[in-house]
């Protein structure tokens, strides 16, 4: 009989540690804790063009793309599109950088990325300015701390004057 009850403890350890485990899976597959997002991209991504042109070539929409798929994994803040004008070298160099920005965004959008989360910056360039099209992408991330812009501010008090001589 001891040698029948040993057996039955057993089994019925089995049992609920087979559970626990079981339990433990489950909650770890629907807790939203347990779903982590990847971590963004930290440094500078950039888009190439061919001096003079704005249309993309197929390996730059499957990079753009990849960039989408990237965001869409890390779920930044936001995204910044910055290009450099660069006057001396370029013919319409406004409108070139502009039509640039315009297609790396499109195509992020046409990826995944909602277009409220996307930023886009144009500067004259200068002596750093690359010899190709250049559209740099930034995952912008969230800001740990207090947002000092939302901080109250205090109302300035007149101090009571003193009636001493």
């Amino acid at each position: 009989m001891f040698a029948i009850s040993k057996a039955v403890c057993g089994a019925g350890l089995t049992i609920v540690a087979g559970s626990l485990a079981f339990a433990q899976l489950a909650l770890a597959q629907t807790s939203p804790a347990a779903v982590t997002s990847a971590a963004c991209p930290s440094g500078l991504l950039s888009v190439y063009y061919a001096r003079g042109e704005a249309t993309p070539s197929e390996e730059t929409v499957s990079l753009i793309g990849r960039i989408g798929a990237e965001a869409a994994a890390c779920q930044p803040d936001g995204i910044d599109l910055v290009t450099q004008i660069d006057n001396t070298g370029e013919e319409d160099a406004v409108p070139l950088a502009l039509a640039r920005l315009g297609n790396v965004a499109s195509e992020l959008i046409a990826s995944g990325v909602p277009a409220d989360r996307i930023r886009l910056a144009a500067r004259p360039g200068g002596a750093s300015t690359s010899p190709m099209g250049e559209v740099s992408v930034i995952f912008r991330k969230p800001v740990s701390g207090p947002d000092n812009a939302a901080a109250p501010v205090r109302s300035a008090q007149p101090k009571a004057e003193s009636d001493r001589i």
